[in-house]
Order: C-alpha cells, then sequence, then structure tokens
C-alpha cells in the first residue's frame, strides 16, 4: 500500500507541475464541413481531437467549433458516415479557421484507429496489421459476450464454456498470450484457467482494435499473439448531454440484455455512467437440446468523471463486474447417453437426467462460479510545451469462486483474489519535420492470494516493468515506424501446500461424509511441500515497419516483429487439479522465457466502393512453453 501512495502522489506532483506550465487554452478552431461531389454543407460530421479527447459535431449548417484549445501542434480527424475519413496535424497556435471536403467511400479498410505507434492514423498508412471492429458491426452481430462479438474477424477466434466464458485467440495462439485492454490498462482476471473469461461489459464497448502479432513493443510481456483494445465512446461536446437505454432478446438462450448510460459534458466536466443487467438460461443445439447449465448472470456498472481543459485532461473510470456462470461438466447418463444434472436424495449424492425446465432456468447449479472485478483508473495527459505527458495509474481487484458442493452451493471449493496495480507514464514529443517520437515506461505490482481450502497454485507476487522508445516518420507515399522496449519481470513465489479434492459430482454416493472426501486420491501430492523461490526474467523486444502508397486505391505493408513473454505463474507452479481440469497439472520452475519473430505482408486496395486485403504471416517462437503428459516407469499415465 506504501507503494500505491507513493504512486498516487508523483502522478499528482507531475499533473500539478504540467498544469502549472502549460500553455491556458484561449485558443479555438472553426470551420465548415462540405460533400466533395455536391458541395453541400453536412450535418452530424464528428471533428474530434484524440489527444485532447476534445471535439465537435457539424450543426445544420455544417459548422463547428472547438474552444479552448493549447498552443500546441496536435492530430485532428474528421470522420462521417459513408465518406472518407480525414486524420492530419494541425498547429493551433498558428490555426483558428480550418475547413474540411469529405470524399464519398463506402469502403472501410481507411477506418480510424487511435493505436498506431505514435498516434492516431489510417489503418492503410499503419505498417503493424491491424483491424477495427466498430459498434455497429457489433451491434449487427447476435453474440452472447464481447469476446463471441469478434470471431467475424479474420484470424480471431475463441475458446468457449458455455454462454458466458469466451477466451479469445489470436491466429491460432491464446491464453495468456493474448493481452486485452480496457480502459487504458491491460485487464488482470486469472487468465491462465480454462474457464476464465474477460470480466468486462459489452455495452461499455464503443469499438474494438485488434492487433495481431507481437506487441510486446507497446504492452509488454504476454503480448505474443497481439492485443484486443477496447475503447469507451469518445467525450461528447461541450455543452451536450446524453441519454441512452439499449435492450435485446436472444430467442435460444432467452438472454435479456438491458443496459442504460447517462453522459454529458458541461463547460469541461465531463461524466459518463453505465448500469447493465443480463443474464440467460442454458443454449439449445439440435443434437442435445438444451446444454445444461450453460447460463449465466452479470451485473455492471461504469462510471467516468473528468476535466477537459486547456491544459490537457483528468479521468477517472471506476467499473464494477458481477458474474455468475454456470460450468458445463459435459456429463452424460450412461444408458441413454442424455446430460445430468448432480442432485442429492436422502442426503446422499446421485444424478437425474436434466430436464427441460433445468434448461431453461435462469437459477444456479453446480458446478458455477462467481466472479467480481473491480477496478479504478486515474487517466491524464498534460500539455508541456509543444509535448504531451500522458500518465494511467490502475488499481484492479479481482475475485474469483468456484461452487462444486451439491450438498452446500455456497461453499466455495476454490477462491482466488489477485490484485494489480497498473502505471503507464510516457510522452509525446513535439512533430518536428515528419518525426513522432514517444518515450515511456509502463508496467504492473501484482499478488495473488488463496481465500480456500483447495489449493492449485501458490500465492506470489509480481513486479513488472518496461522501458520502450518508438518513432515514426511520414515520406509522401512511405510510412515507417518502429521501436524497441526492454523488459524485466520479477517473481516471488511462496511456499505452497497443494490441496487436492473431488472433481465435480465425485462425492458419489458417500455422501457428504470427511472420512471419504479424499478418497481414492493420491495423497503423496497432498504431504508434499512446494519451498518459495524466486526467478528473474528479462527480455527485448522491437517492431520494424513500412506501409506504402502504390497508388490512390492500392497500398501494401511490410512489417518485422519480435515478442517476449515470460512464464506465467500456472507454468512455473502449478501442483493440482480441479473441476475445470481433466487432468493434475504440475509446474516447471526453470522454464525459460518465450520469445518469438513474426514477419507480416499485407496487400489491399481500398476504393470508394471496393475495399479488401491479402495478409501473410510467418511467426517463429522459441523456448514454446506447452502442457505434455507424464508417464510413470511402467509407461503408464
Amino acid at each position: 500500500m506504501k507503494a500505491f501512495h507513493l504512486i498516487i502522489i508523483y502522478f499528482l506532483s507531475i499533473g500539478l507541475l504540467s498544469a502549472h506550465n502549460t500553455s491556458t487554452g484561449k485558443n479555438s478552431l472553426s470551420g465548415t464541413v462540405t460533400d466533395k461531389i455536391n458541395g453541400e454543407t453536412l450535418i452530424g460530421v464528428n471533428v474530434y481531437f484524440p489527444e485532447l479527447k476534445k471535439g465537435a459535431i457539424t450543426d445544420d449548417e455544417g459548422r463547428y467549433r472547438i474552444t479552448n484549445l493549447p498552443s500546441i501542434k496536435t492530430t485532428i480527424q474528421v470522420t462521417y458516415i459513408g465518406h472518407q475519413p480525414i486524420v492530419l496535424t494541425v498547429n493551433l497556435s498558428e490555426t483558428s479557421v480550418l475547413d474540411f471536403v469529405l470524399d464519398e467511400s463506402s469502403a472501410r479498410i481507411n477506418e480510424v484507429i487511435v493505436t498506431a505507434l505514435t498516434g492516431n492514423s489510417l489503418m492503410q498508412r499503419t505498417p503493424t496489421p491491424i483491424s477495427l471492429v466498430s459498434k455497429s458491426k457489433l451491434l449487427q452481430n447476435s453474440s452472447s459476450n464481447i469476446i463471441d462479438a469478434l470471431t467475424i474477424e479474420p484470424g480471431i477466434s475463441q475458446i468457449t464454456t458455455g454462454n458466458a466464458i469466451s477466451k479469445p485467440v489470436i491466429r491460432g495462439l491464446g491464453y495468456i498470450r493474448v493481452v486485452v485492454v480496457n480502459d487504458g490498462v491491460r485487464q488482470e482476471g486469472q487468465q491462465w484457467g480454462d474457464e476464465h473469461g474477460i470480466e468486462i461489459d459489452g455495452q461499455s464497448v464503443n469499438s474494438v482494435e485488434i492487433l495481431k502479432g507481437p506487441a510486446t513493443l507497446m504492452y509488454g510481456s504476454d503480448a505474443m499473439a497481439g492485443v484486443i483494445h477496447f475503447l469507451p465512446s469518445p467525450i461528447l461536446p461541450d455543452g451536450k448531454r446524453e441519454l441512452g437505454l439499449y435492450s435485446e432478446y436472444q430467442t435460444n438462450n432467452g438472454l435479456f440484455n438491458n443496459s442504460l448510460h447517462l453522459s454529458g459534458n458541461e463547460n469541461g466536466f465531463v461524466w459518463n455512467w453505465r448500469y447493465s443487467d443480463k443474464r440467460a438460461h442454458s443454449y439449445k443445439n439440435k443434437y442435445d437440446g438444451y446444454i445444461f447449465n450453460s447460463g449465466f448472470q452479470e451485473k455492471a456498472l461504469t462510471g467516468l468523471l473528468g476535466l477537459n481543459k486547456g491544459w490537457g485532461y483528468s479521468h477517472l473510470t471506476l467499473n464494477y463486474f458481477h458474474q455468475t456462470p454456470g460450468i458445463v461438466t459435459g456429463n452424460r447418463d450412461t444408458e441413454t447417453g442424455k446430460l445430468i444434472r448432480p442432485t442429492v436424495v436422502d442426503g446422499k449424492y446421485t444424478h437425474v437426467i436434466a430436464s427441460d425446465k433445468d434448461g431453461k432456468s435462469y437459477g444456479h447449479f453446480v458446478p458455477y462460479q462467481e466472479i467480481y472485478h473491480y477496478k479504478a483508473v486515474l487517466n491524464n495527459n498534460f500539455i508541456i510545451g509543444n509535448g504531451n505527458l500522458k500518465s494511467i495509474i490502475g488499481y484492479q481487484q479481482n475475485r474469483r469462486q468456484e461452487f462444486e458442493d451439491v450438498f452446500d452451493k455456497k461453499n466455495y471449493a476454490l477462491y482466488f483474489q489477485l490484485h494489480t496495480l497498473n502505471y503507464d507514464i510516457r510522452y509525446l514529443f513535439p512533430e518536428y519535420n515528419g518525426y513522432k517520437i514517444i518515450t515511456g515506461l509502463n508496467g504492473m505490482y501484482q499478488s495473488s492470494f488463496n481465500k480456500s481450502h483447495e489449493t492449485l497454485l501458490p500465492e506470489y507476487n509480481i513486479f513488472d516493468m518496461g522501458l520502450f522508445a518508438v518513432l515514426s516518420k511520414n515520406f509522401g507515399k512511405l510510412d515507417i515506424s518502429g521501436g524497441i522496449r526492454y523488459d524485466i519481470r520479477h517473481k516471488n513465489v511462496k511456499e505452497f501446500h497443494p490441496h487436492i479434492h473431488h472433481h465435480h459430482g465425485e462425492e458419489e454416493e458417500n455422501g457428504h461424509d470427511e472420512e471419504h472426501e479424499h478418497e481414492g486420491h493420491d495423497h503423496e501430492h497432498e504431504d508434499q511441500i512446494f519451498p518459495a523461490f524466486s526467478k528473474n526474467f528479462a527480455g527485448i523486444s522491437g517492431s520494424l515497419g513500412i506501409a506504402y502508397q502504390i497508388t490512390n486505391d492500392c497500398y501494401t505493408k511490410l512489417n518485422f516483429a519480435r515478442g517476449f513473454r515470460a512464464p506465467n505463474i500456472s507454468e512455473l507452479s502449478a501442483q493440482g487439479s480441479h473441476g475445470g481440469t481433466i487432468r493434475f497439472e504440475i509446474g516447471n520452475r526453470d522454464l525459460k522465457a518465450e520469445n518469438s519473430w513474426q514477419i507480416d505482408w499485407g496487400l489491399g486496395y481500398s476504393s470508394p466502393t471496393v475495399s479488401g486485403e491479402i495478409t501473410l504471416f510467418f511467426n517463429r517462437i522459441n523456448n514454446y512453453i506447452f502442457s505434455h503428459k507424464l508417464v510413470d516407469d511402467h509407461g503408464h499415465d
């Protein structure tokens, strides 16, 4: 906690110093937006400064006006449905009037992105392979969770358990090799588990950017396969308020999804609050009917409060997420082959065939999980001269419980509690002769605790830090970007007394009797004590890429990237089994860090009416970590 308080004081000190030394924000920018073909003014065009989180929407006469702007060079983007977006750099100390002419286009490849290495860019001018999923596209596709909605994108798939639990996979790699970013920080929620999903309210997401390939340069260890970046809605223009209600119903699983949000901007004081409630019973297929225990309940509350001023912005985001997913075991009746439901009859464990009534129930059946995820993120951007100092500090607490006891449904078998402190500070230098440079450091401090009698992993602490520098330059039709990063990760693993207990329903007919609780298990593992140990990992990662505009409609890209990933706690020190697995897992503390080399090449065509892209990639991972079967002296499992 002392480190947490010191970091808060540090960031606040930077903010006060920066605000004292920056411009007063007396500038303004106004203009008119018209259509290139007919010259008519356009209503409802979004004119936005992404680095300042300020913008305006054109009125009935196609005019816009943005006030209280600093005297700096910064990126402005102009977007309108059915038209080609514009992204350019404007010097606000010299420009007060700027008109835009938009060309019609139905192609989507040129959509604006925001996670280019050194700031906003058009997709075809960015060397790294990135795809964008807009809000409208998310709403057009039926899905039960936000990861499920992304599988429409090429190269993206998922590993699912029921309706609620989906783990993203990018180009065949998933789990701890994919980093998920939400509210500006990497989401940390026990990603190592098969049945551990993503704790994010899909209704709070405005768009999603998917970085395919090693993205360690900006996001650190674990981003070997790529990054899924969830983006919130832009801040409303000054003087605007918005109230919205979203409702959805799905027939297959009886899903009800309701979300209410309230947002606004009053003289630079901004807010955005959202409450969502979602629930579903078991889904149905043509082979088994209702897949027993695949339903879930979910509640989420997200709030943003902040200031947008001439010195920059400061936003505080608070997030509460509660989910109760059922776990599909797939256990079947030996005679009929139908799915079964565990139950208790006359004080003894037994099972019955799951009925349609069970499948349509919104209640809890064992096994199920109880997941709470709390998050607070302070996101600041301070204008210093013509540069930007950005700082993010976030705290997350993940509580994950699993309930398997058919005799007492409130008696948890597993309880993991994870605390994560994220930090990120970076400086965007003033643009000089087309060169853009960013330097910074980011990382996290993490502590995990076992709160249950059953333990699969030891308690541990992690300290992680990475230093990076990124450079980009535009040479007319040619864009070049690259960077380098050095990561260190220290893991301190505590002494471990593993405890093994039954899988789902293994109480059998013995009933809930303590003397039978461990019957039939390997007590040799239970008596072992694994000593504490510490490990240090370090690695270099980076990327270098080019994007070349062959013609106005045709372009090509080439990118080289090196990734780095330190072994996670499960790979190093797992010692146990539970209902979520079909095996006993044993970690290896002698594992080395993974590193990878990847080459991406793309050729695309984007005209006002047609767009398409061909991409090829080659990826080699050294020291690849995977599970393999162990055998005894006689060659048996």
